[in-house]
């Protein structure tokens, strides 16, 4: 059984290592400059988020980071 969750977690990191280099090559380019409101970005966090905590404890923070990305929000430092 942990051998099985080592390697969920490890395929799960992988994809999102993926999913986030996709969008920083893709979809980035076209977003405005200063778009992001906190440092590091999102795309940031989440991929420190997932080397730190693993792939659902670190999916879990960075969706709950962009949850919180939204006008009205100061943003400001906020690390993984």
């Amino acid at each position: 059984m942990r051998l099985l969750l080592d390697l969920i977690n490890q395929c799960g990191c992988w994809f999102i290592r993926l999913l986030v280099g996709a969008y920083r090559l893709i979809l980035k380019p076209w977003l405005p400059l200063a778009s992001c409101r906190f440092q590091p970005t999102c795309s940031q966090f989440l991929l420190d988020a997932v080397a730190k905590y693993g792939f659902f404890p670190g999916l879990w923070r960075g969706a709950r980071r962009l949850s919180r990305c939204r006008p009205g929000c100061p943003g400001g430092y906020d690390p993984a």
